[in-house]
């Protein structure tokens, strides 16, 4: 039985896809009873869902906010996080591990002196919700620094990036910046980018292969027309956070080009994703040291051709279920089984899929 999770502001909706019929809503109002958005979710293997975003609690302004719900919406813990500057605090991206530690990070507001000055905090929390550590990046600029998202290896080993604020001759711009801590939340090492334009890079998603190296993407600002401005923007790096390679993308246009989302499969091939103003997902596209081919765009589009397959499939069962021809549904099911194993074989080959 598949469930579609959905979620709007702090408030949350199950449905059960076979029949469409609402299973529960939550909804969370803040110790500040102001503005509770949701930045970001996932469900783990057993249904539990987890969900982090920002509370206004009245007199610290907003705070990180993670909640857990079982499979049923029951709320089983709900943790908060106020930062040193006791100002806004607000989280992008959640991971949860195997074991089920949870991971959220984002910016919180130091406060220092007259600016606005945000650090990229990263926040873990034990299965029952019990902070373990937090760990944040201050960037020698003291100006805005933000983490965009999360991921940890099978060491336990954290991994985030976004961007640091730098100084620009009388101004200030964006640099990619990632960062590794170990489970304890130390840190192991930070990298930065700076793009050949000297203006804002800003990373948005991370990935690492089965040796260990990182893989990041973001937007790099490569210049004004007709060099291209905005493109895609890929870096590789080793397990000790030395700069292997980058890969740049500048669409046929030359005009702004946002990578959003990466993916890593087991054969160590990357590819970098970008959602349309229409909501839709961008055809992948594959990142080498080498070259980027039209076959292997197509081949990387499989996954996603199977998933809207499988989607046609459950809404003709759907269907059916509405006209009651029931041998006519069992074909279907027999059909949709098959595909749900031919979904497995080749996310086994695609390996991790981060998106955004």
């Amino acid at each position: 039985m598949k469930k579609v999770y959905i979620f709007s502001g702090l408030i949350f909706f199950v449905i059960n896809t076979n029949v469409m019929a609402q299973r529960w809503t939550v909804r969370y109002n803040g110790t500040g009873n102001g503005i509770d958005a949701i930045k970001a979710m996932l469900v783990d293997n057993a249904g539990n869902v987890y969900i982090t975003g920002s509370s206004n609690s009245g007199a610290n302004s907003d705070d990180y906010i993670t909640v857990k719900y079982n499979t049923n919406g029951v709320r089983q813990w709900i943790a908060r996080y106020n930062g040193v500057g006791s100002g806004s605090d607000v989280p992008a991206s959640i991971f949860v591990d195997g074991v089920g530690n949870v991971y959220i990070t984002g910016y919180s507001d130091v406060l220092t002196g007259s600016y606005i000055d945000n650090d990229a905090t990263t926040v873990k929390y034990s299965p029952s919700g019990a902070q373990l550590w937090s760990s944040s990046y201050h960037g020698p600029l003291q100006r805005n620094d933000a983490a965009a998202a999360v991921k940890v290896d099978g060491s336990g080993n954290v991994y985030v990036t976004g961007y640091t604020t730098v100084r620009n001759g009388a101004y200030t711009k964006k640099d990619y910046l990632t960062i590794k801590y170990n489970s304890l939340g130390v840190q192991q090492w930070t990298a930065t980018y700076n793009g050949p334009a000297n203006q804002d890079d800003a990373a948005v998603a991370l990935g690492f292969d089965q040796g260990g190296n990182v893989y990041v993407t973001g937007t790099s600002f490569a210049g004004r027309d007709p060099i291209g401005e905005e493109d895609y923007l890929t870096i590789k790096y080793s397990p000790a956070g030395v700069q292997q390679w980058t890969a740049r993308y500048n669409g046929p246009i030359s005009e702004a080009d946002r990578a959003t989302a990466i993916a890593v499969d087991k054969s160590g091939d990357i590819f970098s994703f970008s959602k349309k103003n229409t909501g839709k997902w961008s055809q992948p596209l594959k990142v080498n040291d080498v070259d980027t081919s039209l076959q292997d765009v197509a081949m990387s589009l499989n996954y996603f051709k199977l998933r809207k397959i499988k989607r046609m499939f459950e809404q003709n069962q759907r269907d059916i279920e509405q006209t009651k021809d029931w041998n006519k549904l069992l074909q279907l099911m027999e059909l949709h089984k098959q595909l749900k194993e031919e979904e497995r074989k080749i996310t086994d080959q695609l390996g991790t899929v981060i998106m955004k």
